[in-house]
C-alpha cells in the first residue's frame, strides 16, 4: 500500500524521509518520516496480510532521529533493538492501513512481556 504521503489517523499527513529497512520486500518495512506539524517518527510494518497493513509508529525527536538516521547508513541500526529499548518512555501509535486509503491508529502500551511479531 501507498503511504509515502497519505494522511494517517491521529498522526497526520506523513511525508517518508528515509528508508531504514527494506530487506527482502518490494517497499520499505521500516523508515523515518515527519507529519505537517514537525513531530518525527520511527515507522515500521508488524504485520502484513492482503487487506490490512499494520505498522508502529515511534514518534522521536529530531536529534534522536538524526543519530538513528547516521546509524542506518553505517549499518549500526537495529530496529528490534531500539523497538525494545523505547517502549518504557515513548507513545507507541498501531496503525492499520487498508487498500482503499484508508488507515486507523491508537496509541497502545506495550509492556516487555508483550508478544510482537516483526516481519523480518
Amino acid at each position: 500500500m501507498d503511504f509515502k504521503n497519505n494522511y494517517i489517523d491521529k498522526i497526520g499527513e506523513v511525508k517518508m524521509r528515509k528508508v531504514l529497512d527494506s530487506v527482502m520486500y518490494e517497499e520499505p518495512i521500516t523508515f523515518s518520516c515527519e507529519n505537517e506539524k514537525g513531530v518525527y517518527f520511527i515507522a515500521t510494518m508488524i504485520n502484513q496480510e492482503e487487506n490490512e497493513e499494520v505498522w508502529f509508529f515511534i514518534p522521536v525527536e529530531y536529534d534522536e532521529l538524526l543519530k538513528i538516521e547516521n546509524k542506518v547508513e553505517n549499518s549500526e541500526f537495529n530496529i528490534l533493538y531500539y523497538f525494545l529499548n523505547s517502549i518504557d518512555d515513548k507513545k507507541i501509535y498501531q496503525v492499520c492501513l487498508y487498500p482503499d486509503g484508508s488507515s486507523s491508529s491508537e496509541c497502545i502500551n506495550i509492556s516487555l512481556g508483550t508478544s510482537v511479531d516483526f516481519p523480518f
